[in-house]
C-alpha cells in the first residue's frame, strides 16, 4: 500500500505530465460513448491528478471507484458496474459529461464530472 505523501507524489507528477501534453478530461457525450467506454469493463479514463483544477467546466460529482476489479457492490468505492450505471444516469440527467481521474491510490480511484460546455 501507498504512503499518502506516495500518492500525492504520483498525482502531482500526473498533473504536471497532463498540463504538459494537453491531456483533456474524456468527453462522454451519448449513451455509444458510454458503451465504448465500458466494453468488458475496461475503462480507461485519463489520469489528470490535480490539472483537474484546470478544468472549466461545471463539476457534478466526484465518484469513488474501485479499481483492482476485486472490489464488492457493497464495499464504498463503485465497482465498474455500479460506475457504469452512475454515469450513465449523469448524462441522462445532466447531458454530455467530462470525465477525468483526479486521485488515484493502488486500488481506487478518485474520478471528477463535470458537466460538458
Amino acid at each position: 500500500m501507498y504512503s499518502l505523501e506516495t500518492i500525492r507524489h504520483i498525482n502531482d507528477e500526473a498533473a504536471a505530465s497532463a498540463r504538459q501534453d494537453d491531456v483533456e478530461p474524456l468527453r462522454i457525450g451519448e449513451e455509444d460513448d458510454v458503451d465504448s467506454l465500458f466494453v468488458y469493463h475496461a475503462v480507461k479514463i485519463p489520469h489528470l491528478g490535480y490539472a483537474c483544477n484546470d478544468v472549466v467546466a461545471d463539476p457534478i460529482e466526484l465518484l469513488f471507484c474501485d479499481t483492482s476489479g476485486w472490489g464488492a457492490p457493497d464495499e464504498p468505492a463503485l465497482t465498474a458496474g455500479q460506475f457504469e450505471d452512475r454515469v450513465r444516469e449523469l448524462l441522462d440527467e445532466h447531458g454530455p459529461l467530462l470525465l477525468a481521474v483526479e486521485e488515484a491510490g493502488p486500488f481506487q480511484a478518485h474520478v471528477q464530472v463535470w458537466a460538458s460546455p
